[in-house]
């Protein structure tokens, strides 16, 4: 069942960037790619990173339970890039009522998680 669902995206995948390569008159230089910040690049990266970890965990731990921890992850994240102000963006500090929203996330994670009532 994996190895069917990673040929299939890696067969969409490959024929998007055909696509994409067919259709383009022109391509950027080598200089404007070095140009681009590292932090584009890495983000592409990163997304392979985790579309290939649930694709991999999906069939070991179960559709729901990973939807969910992924989830929680990425809000816990951005509540944690918003209070720093990373990626240049506008600090919001963490609340109590931002506090309360986590722990609701990992209490609803844990009941999402668990086998038996």
């Amino acid at each position: 069942m994996l190895l069917a669902v990673r040929k299939v995206s890696d067969s969409l995948s490959f024929g998007c960037i055909l696509i994409l390569a067919i259709s383009r008159s022109s391509y950027p230089s080598m200089g404007e790619l070095l140009a681009i910040d590292w932090r584009l690049y890495t983000a592409g990266f990163l997304g392979v990173i985790f579309v290939s970890g649930m694709l991999y965990l999906m069939p070991v731990v179960g559709v729901a339970n990973m939807l969910a921890a992924a989830i929680v992850g990425q809000l816990v994240a951005s509540i944690l890039v918003d209070h720093f102000g990373l990626l240049s963006g506008m600090r919001i500090s963490i609340s109590p009522s931002r506090i309360f929203g986590v722990v609701l996330l990992f209490i609803g994670l844990y009941f999402i998680q668990r086998k038996t009532l």
